[in-house]
């Protein structure tokens, strides 16, 4: 019994860890990722077009030994090479604002954080400058209470109880005798 009740223990502590960990950690490691991904994956698009880019300028530069046709093809090549250029553009002025609003909602939640731990410590210094009359002050509000509402629950239980057991009694003495009568 003592191993059951360590184990599921066990079970749900690491669980919690567990979840913990993946709820916070994971998913701003795999984020980071994403993005370093992605920005890396944008500049290998931005040197690639900036070769073809250059080789464009090369076969041009030999303009007047070049047919129409190969002039056609470069062109061709250079037209193709611009439209990658405007994609590749478009798609990292929207991972730029992406990024961006995630550093504004990172932003936002460290300072709401940092404003929970301004209100956290500004409590604690109030509760250490509070003198020892105070403090006996508000344990004895604190049992009082408590005492307050034990007796009032003690006393509802009783209301309750009582009339309760008076009539479960009497039904119960009904089902006997009605028993007994019937055999």
């Amino acid at each position: 019994m003592t191993f059951t009740l360590i184990a599921i223990i066990s079970i749900l502590a690491y669980g919690g860890y567990y979840i913990f960990n993946m709820t916070f950690d994971n998913n701003n490691k795999k984020g980071f990722s994403s993005s370093l991904k992605e920005a890396s994956y944008l500049q290998d698009e931005l040197d690639n077009i900036s070769v073809k880019i250059d080789n464009v300028k090369k076969s041009l530069s030999n303009i007047d030994n070049l047919t129409i046709q190969e002039i056609q093809i470069i062109l061709k090549d250079a037209g193709k090479s611009l439209e990658d250029l405007d994609n590749t553009i478009l798609r990292q002025s929207k991972y730029i604002k992406n990024f961006k609003k995630s550093i504004d909602n990172e932003t936002n939640d460290l300072i709401t954080t940092q404003k929970e731990l301004d209100e956290a410590r500004e409590i604690a210094d109030n509760l250490k400058t509070l003198k020892k009359q105070e403090l006996h002050a508000i344990k004895f509000l604190i049992i009082e209470d408590a005492k307050t509402q034990a007796n009032r629950s003690f006393w509802i239980g009783v209301i309750i109880s009582f009339p309760m057991g008076i009539f479960t009694s009497m039904i119960a003495g009904i089902i006997i005798k009605s028993r007994q009568k019937s055999r």
